[in-house]
């Protein structure tokens, strides 16, 4: 994933369609960064796993709750010391309650759509 930074003068001072075809060419900069990266690293583990006899495994489940209570407890320590980060975490919190729901039921939608086309082309 790559960046775009501009200065916020030089922004301003663009006509609108300059503007829209930024905003535009940023956004199909980041799609096909996305689905290039699926493409290639699909292609790279395939390869180490046939070629090179490279076994894949799987985080441990309990690896993920421990993680995220960690980092609760950094963040809740940062928290209680810097008001902004406080802010910050807490709108990042606000937002995942937001987004997580739909994010979920979507990733489990597009898994079971491809899991099915899998069996099927077997």
């Amino acid at each position: 994933m790559g960046q775009l930074i501009l200065n916020e003068d030089f922004w301003k001072s663009l006509p609108p369609d300059l503007q829209e075809i930024i905003r535009v060419a940023v956004m199909a900069t980041i799609a096909d960064s996305l689905q290039s990266n699926i493409y290639d690293n699909s292609v790279a583990l395939k390869e180490l796993e046939e070629k090179d006899h490279v076994i894949l495994r799987d985080t441990p489940a309990d690896y993920y709750s421990k993680f995220i209570a960690s980092s609760n407890k950094i963040t809740a320590e940062y928290a209680a010391k810097d008001a902004f980060f406080k802010k910050v975490l807490d709108s990042q919190i606000a937002f995942a309650k937001t987004v997580y729901p739909y994010h979920e039921r979507m990733l489990e939608l597009y898994y079971n759509m491809v899991k099915t086309a899998h069996e099927q082309h077997k």
